[in-house]
């Protein structure tokens, strides 16, 4: 079966990627890629890159690769995600019989032969009893596995392959832990290549040839032995329209940094539920909340005339990894919103007065991108 042609005909690659697929490939084949010098996918956010490895992972199946290990985020919803995004894209050799998808954790404890004969893809976490279980799998449930071609592809490849976490001791146990679990299974691997896919490559290019973690230890760091660059289409729209493009001052409003501490940790004193739509210290939160009920009932004015049907949207709000944060934060908008309900069936003038000025930031963009224009009595 030819895994690539099945794959180009159900997402249509255009010649720029299908360069980029196949010049990876053929690096990966051709260059020793190890532990410490891995080729390297480079993209934007959200401009394809999975699209991309999923085409790398076609065409080395059809040139003799046995088996795909795709290493996540340690997420449970990416590697949830991640599976059926392989299963989806794979689905004819799948329901043919010539490959499988596996989630490390719900592997079967044997695979029958005509399984292993299969193209195999595992999806791993980025964690110690993911990796466990893959070097159990090699070296103690199928050795014979180790001897096949095997494929790694790290994706978010920063996110374990170096530090992620904001304490450092924390980081420093992490990475020496994932990085020679990793290190000690591609050993024992007969051949294996080795591909990072992310849009954040800083700290992989900037690491040093190595680093002690402490007076007997140390590692050496992984870093690019080449790198391929997704190309972005005319449509894409990144951090370059927010922030640099004639655009930007329409799309892009700043939070001061006395508002994000506002927002790390519940407290009443500073943030008060009467006050949430005057209140300095919470003025970007109410505007983008504000902004994004304006926004959403422009476009519903828009899809109204152009008898479409009301699209649902969402609000999102993401200033910190905490789970604490993210509850006060909830807390903090489920209270603006009763608040901004409370004004408009009691204080009508008022309400106006804060949709009216809402609705002039809207707008800008609106104009600016040529969209239909609705008026501030319609919103």
């Amino acid at each position: 079966m030819n895994f690539y042609s099945q794959l180009r005909a159900n997402q249509h690659y255009n010649n720029e990627l299908e360069q980029v697929i196949f010049r990876t490939y053929h690096k990966l084949a051709s260059e020793a890629t190890s532990s410490n010098r891995p080729g390297m996918l480079l993209g934007n956010i959200q401009s394809g890159k999975t699209r991309a490895f999923i085409g790398v992972i076609g065409v080395a199946f059809d040139r003799d690769y046995d088996l795909a290990i795709v290493l996540t985020k340690s997420s449970n919803a990416l590697l949830k995600q991640t599976c059926q995004r392989l299963m989806s894209e794979f689905h004819n050799p799948i329901e043919n019989d010539q490959a499988r998808v596996y989630d490390i954790m719900k592997l079967p404890n044997r695979i029958r032969k005509y399984e292993r004969n299969q193209k195999l893809m595992l999806v791993v976490k980025k964690e110690t009893k993911n990796l466990d279980r893959l070097h159990e799998l090699f070296f103690e449930t199928h050795p014979e596995l180790k001897d096949k071609r095997i494929l790694f592809i790290d994706d978010e490849a920063d996110y374990a392959s170096v530090s992620y976490h904001h304490n450092q001791a924390s980081n420093i146990t992490e990475l020496r832990v994932i990085s020679s679990k990793l290190d000690q299974l591609r050993k024992g691997l007969s051949y294996s290549s080795y591909l990072q896919v992310t849009a954040t490559p800083y700290s992989l290019y900037l690491q040093p040839e190595d680093r002690t973690v402490h007076e007997q230890k140390s590692y050496l760091p992984i870093r690019p032995a080449f790198t391929e660059i997704v190309p972005i289409h005319d449509q894409y729209v990144g951090s370059k329209t927010y922030f640099d493009s004639e655009l930007s001052n329409t799309l892009f409003w700043p939070v001061n940094e006395q508002e994000i501490e506002v927002l790390k940790k519940q407290d009443r004193r500073r943030v008060k539920e009467t006050t949430l739509l005057t209140a300095g210290n919470v003025k970007g939160l109410r505007h983008a909340f504000i902004n994004f009920i304006t926004a959403a009932a422009v476009r519903w004015e828009q899809q109204r005339h152009a008898n479409e049907r009301w699209k649902k949207y969402s609000f999102l709000i993401h200033t910190d990894r905490g789970k604490k944060a993210h509850e006060w934060q909830a807390d903090v908008v489920i209270k603006m919103e009763e608040q901004f309900r409370q004004l408009m069936h009691g204080d009508e003038l008022a309400f106006q007065k804060i949709v009216q000025e809402s609705y002039e930031h809207v707008i800008q963009s609106t104009t600016r991108f040529k969209l239909p224009l609705s008026t501030c009595t319609s919103v």
